[in-house]
């Protein structure tokens, strides 16, 4: 490169999955750098949450109920569909 001059590598955010045993949620996602939660419910409808800490992705995975993990703590976070 000329002048010493670096170029910037594009950076790949990587994101966690997680599937679910559920009566309402099937898989989810979760990107860490940007705490943003994505999750797709059976009926195929998918919410992105904002604001989600890394804390609250694990309990959420570790969670006996998804779908009232969603309803209780999930949805006091911004959030809209995909």
């Amino acid at each position: 490169m000329a002048g010493g001059a670096r170029v910037p590598q594009t950076e790949k955010v990587e994101r966690e999955t997680h599937g679910f045993t559920s009566t309402s949620v099937s898989r989810a996602w979760y990107d860490a750098e940007h705490r943003v939660l994505e999750v797709r419910f059976l009926n195929g409808s998918r919410w992105l949450y904002e604001r989600v800490s890394p804390q609250t992705w694990r309990e959420f995975k570790a969670a006996s109920s998804a779908g009232k993990f969603v309803h209780e703590y999930l949805n006091h976070h911004p959030h809209r569909p995909r």
